[in-house]
């Protein structure tokens, strides 16, 4: 894991994991960085907890199984807001993907997690189904 939270093995997968003890996280949407010359959206994914979420000035509470979805260049900032330290998973993903399809991941990936699973795990097998039935690769959230 480097300095910004990002995996090292899986540059498109941003975790919170060495934040989220901070309680005000702003994590880097980095689309630039994490695929060049494409436009992502970053969606958050909370695993455990209870967030507040900010863009561009509107406040929204996140609890788990929830997600949020911000488009590339918007300002946005989340407040972990729960007795305990939640947890956050984020990734990165093209525009225009269907919101059935992020809720369902939402769902399946594992409580309290603070990154995608291991690609040889079989909760990323479980993942990778919900994926190829919605016509999305997890490999950049491009689609399949």
């Amino acid at each position: 894991m480097n300095g910004d939270g990002r995996s090292a093995s899986d540059s498109n997968v941003v975790s919170l994991a060495e934040v989220r003890r901070q309680r005000l996280l702003t994590p880097n949407a980095g689309s630039a960085e994490t695929n060049p010359g494409r436009e992502l959206e970053l969606v958050m994914f909370v695993t455990s907890g209870r967030f507040e979420c900010a863009v561009n000035g509107f406040v929204a509470p996140l609890l788990m199984g929830d997600f949020v979805r911000v488009p590339p260049v918007l300002h946005f900032s989340v407040r972990d807001v729960g007795p305990l330290p939640g947890s956050i998973v984020s990734r990165h993903f093209l525009p225009g993907i269907e919101p059935g399809f992020f809720r369902e991941l939402a769902t399946a990936l594992p409580r309290g997690s603070c990154q995608f699973p291991a690609r040889s795990s079989q909760d990323y097998a479980r993942l990778r189904d919900i994926a190829t039935r919605w016509g999305v690769s997890l490999d950049c959230g491009a689609a399949a």
